[in-house]
């Protein structure tokens, strides 16, 4: 029950990645999966060069749909477990090469979902968030699905109300939201 799949949608991201997915390089995960969306650049050349799992969404939307990238990634995993990233965010390396622990050490109890506090970058290197900016990222991948487009939810397929609702606990282990543009150091790769 321990199985960990990363879901990464990219639209024209050529520039990040390549980092997004060897971030993971050395993390207990079992596949990183990369949903690319119709890109124009380089994205899903330089993906297939980083993970085996590099798959393009299969239809051509003029609006957000964030959701359906999820949900089309969660399609192509049979892990238990869902680590959903975007392609600007680093992810805290304690929590990468112990994720299969810490889903142990809730066992038997009945989680559902994970939630980590996101700390937002400026260009020039501020933190502009309000701690906590608490996002759930890692879900049990057979009781959720992706509904919203822009800023898209993992809602309990059961229950039908948003997975921190019923079954989460909140991992602190922060996530580092770097901007689109940046000269940020990414200290964690």
């Amino acid at each position: 029950m321990n199985t960990v799949d990363v879901i990464i949608p990219a639209n024209n991201e050529e520039e990040r990645i390549k980092q997004a997915i060897l971030q993971f390089r050395y993390a207990a995960i079992d596949k990183v999966i990369v949903i690319d969306d119709n890109s124009t650049d380089k994205t899903n050349e330089i993906a297939n060069t980083y993970s085996d799992y590099v798959y393009n969404f299969p239809e051509k939307l003029s609006e957000p749909h964030q959701s359906k990238l999820y949900n089309f990634g969660k399609s192509k995993s049979e892990a238990d477990w869902l680590l959903i990233i975007d392609t600007d965010e680093m992810w805290h390396p304690f929590f990468l090469l112990n994720v299969k622990n810490i889903i142990a050490r809730a066992s038997p109890a009945p989680i559902l979902s994970y939630r980590f506090p996101r700390d937002n970058y400026t260009v020039r290197g501020e933190s502009y968030s309000t701690w906590p900016d608490l996002q759930v990222r890692l879900v049990f991948r057979q009781a959720a699905e992706w509904k919203g487009e822009m800023h898209p939810c993992a809602y309990s397929i059961e229950h039908n109300v948003p997975m921190d609702k019923i079954s989460c606990i909140d991992l602190w282990y922060p996530i580092i939201h770097l901007p689109r543009s940046t000269n940020v150091k990414r200290v964690w790769w």
